[in-house]
């Protein structure tokens, strides 16, 4: 459940009392705008939407993940959301749906098969794992660097740094 002592205003904002001023967020996972660990568009539709039928998902009407207006949110089950019109647009249409899915009944079960044969052990294609000589490049490509450490009179700079950008932001 979303703690509700977010204050939040009807242009998709939410009051940060750590730094006095409004915000939309920041860039969380999946391109959604995020608070304090929330994504924004959950505080502004508990703050703005009842939700008596309990529907677990907030829809982007609009399908802009970066507009969190109350107007452009409503709340949603998955099929609802992914049936929206806006949202629809972002994934393949029913009719690349059917070709993709015909093209699969016309290969042979042999011939998928001797693919999943020929995947077997090769799992490079994953993106997860390196084969041993690539591990072994790595780790030698890594041993001629150095690790910055920086000063503590750095570390300070870098900080108040950070701080004025902040105060700029706001």
């Amino acid at each position: 459940m979303i703690e509700t002592d977010f204050i939040v205003n009807n242009l998709g904002q939410v009051w940060d009392e750590k730094n006095s001023c409004w915000t939309y967020g920041r860039l969380y996972n999946y391109g959604y705008m995020g608070f304090k660990g929330i994504c924004i568009h959950r505080i502004v539709c508990v703050a703005f939407h009842e939700n008596p039928e309990n529907k677990p998902q907030v829809d982007h009407i609009d399908g802009n993940k970066f507009n969190n207006k109350p107007d452009h949110l409503r709340w949603a089950t998955a099929k609802e959301n992914k049936n929206n019109p806006s949202t629809k647009k972002l994934f393949l249409s029913e009719e690349t749906r059917k070709k993709m899915s015909e093209s699969r009944q016309n290969v042979s079960i042999e011939t998928r098969r001797k693919i999943s044969e020929a995947n077997k052990g090769n799992t490079s294609f994953k993106g997860k794992f390196h084969s041993e000589e690539t591990k072994r490049k790595m780790s030698e490509t890594r041993k001629g660097r150095k690790i910055a450490a920086f000063t503590e009179e750095t570390k300070k700079k870098m900080s108040e740094s950070a701080k004025n950008r902040k105060k700029k932001l706001c």
